[in-house]
This record gives C-alpha cells, sequence and structure tokens, in this order.
C-alpha cells in the first residue's frame, strides 16, 4: 500500500491532517508510521501494516512519540524510510 494514499483516502474533520512519517518492511509485512494533526493537541502517532498485495493486517494507535509507535516493531529488518 502507498503510504500516501491513506491520508489522501481518510475523511477529516476541519483542522485534522494524516501524514505519513516513515516505513519500513519487516516479518513479511510493511509497515507505515503517520503523524495526526489537528491544530490544538499535540501531535500523535499511528501506523498500519500491510500484507503482500496491500491487505491491511493491522493497525493501532494513538502513539503520543514517533519512537513509542516505532518500538512496536523494533527491531526491524531493513530500516525506516522517512518521508
Amino acid at each position: 500500500m502507498d503510504p500516501f494514499s491513506f491520508p489522501e483516502d481518510t475523511q477529516s474533520e476541519n483542522y485534522e491532517e494524516v501524514q505519513p512519517v516513515c516505513s519500513t518492511f519487516t516479518e513479511g509485512e510493511m509497515v507505515n508510521i503517520y503523524r495526526v494533526t489537528d491544530g490544538i493537541n499535540p501531535d500523535q502517532y499511528i501506523y498500519s501494516t500491510h500484507e503482500n498485495g496491500g491487505a491491511v493486517s493491522r493497525f493501532d494507535g494513538p502513539y503520543v512519540s514517533l519512537e513509542a509507535a516505532r518500538k512496536e516493531f523494533d527491531p526491524v529488518e531493513e530500516g525506516w524510510t522517512d518521508y
């Protein structure tokens, strides 16, 4: 799954935004982490994992930091790609 498709397909409220932050491939799944902002509250982070063909296999969040979201997958096999 293209990490930039999810934010485009998300119906957000007035000031909410979902932005891809990073991705990796580990344990046979693609992992995408997104920053969620609303202009009022501190940024939060969510993730989605995708099996072969792009089907969503898991998702979770919110996390209070990018590091907390990445920790769910440490260690990763291929490192992280930042956007």
